[in-house]
């Protein structure tokens, strides 16, 4: 503007003929490309301007040959929106002097708290950004529809402060004050308007053709620098200092060997309820705690257990206490070693499962209301009478076959199912009666030779190598189990002990798809008609068609199926905490107010959800 001499010879635009034949403003630099200028005869033809509520009724501009007052106006772009987070613009400002746009909140159609006040040079006729930022704007969002006041303020006083009550409102030409209500729409590509990460928002078309429902978009916000700790790994964000939820903290438990397996959810709490093992210093070999994560506020308590904090160990619940053996030598005393699992019995109770394979392999009832433990089943190990019923096995000095570390489930009426992989009798899987008065094999193979007259097959059907069961599941009155050699999931009958092969990559191959299946988890979703399962290696969420055995994996998007078809980007993988490598062994719920949520125990320390059509994940607890 510096070098429009028409402008700066001008003593209040005397000479100015109507600002038809301002020079100045045919070669002002700053409007020689404005195209809306440029054809503008007087700004007659100024879209901007005949759709601006504020400025409709100007005809001044247009029909004035003669001095005007001022030529002060600006624009508006209808409809007035934003996809850009933090930023919104004003198509046009032009003010002889040095000013302010202010921008204020609304108040019940009022005008509300200031916002901010932003600069606008002498005859600017740039776009002016309006930074709304939470974080230094009176903790004002983004909104849809946000409702704004605005108005231009001359730079009276002291220079490049605005000072309120001292810098003047402007007039347009129509001696009409520059203040108007405007609606700023914020496109975001989340759909959670409350959310505090609403303004933070993913600008790509791909991202605001599929929105998330989660209040964080980490699809682009899961950088360290500049990102969201919402959207980063659960250890990057605690190792920051970052925290959500009350109560006790998984990751405070000092653990050299802390894990989180199975759970369910408790729809009367609408807590998520995991099971922990952890090890430290004391407790050397291992102890368990029962975690209960409220799916709404995150907060956290332990329900029965021993866990290790900064200020000291944390006991809840009387009763049982293990004795932790090693070699027939009681090492020390916890709560829970080992576990594993814990599940919801036929009598409202919460039964867990806990395996070392030899001396440690019990299952515990636990009272919900307080946390009291009781004895149901425990392995016979030498030296401790256990009378308890027992499976046995040929194994010299060997009370009993020895079991798996994470394969259980239950039925509906309470029987629990425990696999073995023994070198005496073979490999299989036993049943365990409610009272834990019993031990029966009901599949078996893989026996020695020297053995076979002791201990017979139990079932036909198809066969696997000699190795460990996995994991396994109850699914529609069958018991599913995962052998990785052969990379196989399979289906037993648990009154005959027969099996089929559901779904296989190996050989035979049965199924197309994902080449992986999980390992642990397995449960049959009649929403989707679908086996999901899950565990083992990491970045393993697999869904299986039952019927064919084609396999789809819901953590690797870009080579997503037709078994459950999303709306993300073809090529897009997960984001958020659910980065890869985050999550392997911990089991999924899935939320119960929206079925494309997933719930998760990520790195053992920090409470997920993760939204499978967008691929988009949030930490809800840390």
């Amino acid at each position: 503007m510096a070098t429009d001499a028409g402008l700066a010879a001008d003593a209040g635009m005397a000479a100015d003929a109507g600002m038809a034949t301002d020079a100045g403003m045919a070669t002002d630099a700053g409007m020689a490309t404005d195209a809306g200028m440029a054809a503008d005869a007087g700004m007659a033809t100024d879209a901007g301007m005949a759709t601006d509520a504020g400025m409709a009724a100007d005809a001044g501009m247009a029909a004035d040959a003669g001095p005007t007052p001022t030529v002060n106006f600006w624009t508006f772009a209808v409809p007035w929106e934003t996809r850009v987070r933090n930023t919104a613009e004003i198509a046009r400002v032009y003010t002889r002097t040095q000013s302010f746009v202010v921008v204020y909140a609304d108040n019940n159609g009022a005008r509300g708290a200031q916002m901010f006040a932003t600069r606008v040079s002498q005859l600017s006729s740039s776009r002016i950004l309006l930074d709304l930022d939470p974080m230094s704007n009176n903790g004002l969002y983004w909104r849809p529809n946000q409702l704004l006041h605005l108005a231009v303020y001359e730079d009276l006083g002291v220079r490049n402060v605005y000072e309120p009550g001292i810098d003047p409102l402007l007039y347009d030409t129509m001696a009409q004050p520059m203040e108007t209500v405007r609606n700023l729409n914020f496109i975001s590509s989340t759909t959670v308007e409350t959310s505090p990460y609403y303004h933070r928002n993913c600008t790509t078309s791909q991202f605001e053709a599929n929105r998330t429902n989660l209040e964080a978009d980490c699809r682009c916000n899961e950088a360290l620098t500049g990102g969201l700790p919402v959207c980063w790994a659960p250890g990057e964000a605690n190792n920051t200092g970052h925290r959500w939820g009350s109560g006790p903290r998984p990751a405070d438990v000092n653990s050299l060997s802390r894990e989180v397996g199975g759970g369910f959810l408790n729809t009367a709490t609408r807590e998520f309820i995991a099971a922990m093992s952890w090890s430290d210093a004391t407790y050397t070999q291992s102890a368990g705690a029962i975690w209960a994560i409220n799916i709404d506020t995150g907060a956290r308590r332990v329900v029965s257990g021993v866990i290790g904090t900064p200020s000291g160990y944390q006991t809840v619940g009387g009763g049982y206490v293990s004795n932790v053996t090693v070699g027939g030598v009681v090492r020390h005393t916890a709560p829970f070693p080992y576990l594993w699992d814990v599940q919801v019995g036929p009598d409202g109770n919460w039964y867990t499962y806990g395996s070392d394979t030899q001396d440690n392999v019990e299952i515990i009832r636990v009272n919900p209301a307080n946390g009291d433990r009781t004895l149901v089943w425990h392995i016979d190990v030498a030296g401790q009478s256990h009378t308890m019923g027992q499976c046995p096995t040929s194994r010299s000095g060997a009370l009993s076959v020895q079991y798996t570390e994470k394969s259980f489930t239950m039925d509906p009426v309470g029987n629990f199912y425990l696999s073995f992989r023994d070198l005496g009798v073979g490999d299989g899987i036993v049943r365990i009666p409610f009272s834990g008065a019993t031990c029966t094999p009901i599949m078996r193979l893989n026996t020695p030779m020297a053995q076979l007259t002791t201990y017979p097959p139990i079932g036909g059907g198809a066969t696997f190598q000699p190795q460990n069961i996995r994991g396994m599941g109850w699914v529609m009155g069958n018991i599913v189990f995962y052998t990785v050699i052969g990379n196989r999931l399979f289906s037993m009958n648990p009154a005959t002990g027969d099996r089929t092969i559901i779904s296989s990559d190996g050989s035979p191959q049965v199924g197309t798809g994902y080449p992986g299946i999980g390992e642990n988890w397995f449960v049959w979703d009649p929403v989707t008609s679908l086996l999901w399962t899950s565990g083992g290696a990491a970045d393993k969420f697999v869904v299986i068609d039952l019927a064919t055995g084609n396999r789809q994996n819901l953590l690797q998007l870009s080579s997503a199926g037709p078994l459950v078809p999303g709306g993300h980007p073809v090529a897009h993988e997960v984001r958020g905490p659910l980065n890869p490598g985050t999550w392997s062994r911990q089991k999924f719920l899935w939320h119960p107010d929206n079925h494309d949520h997933v719930l998760m125990m990520i790195n053992s320390i920090g409470f997920s959800v993760y939204e499978i059509h967008t691929s988009n994940s949030n930490t809800l607890s840390l």
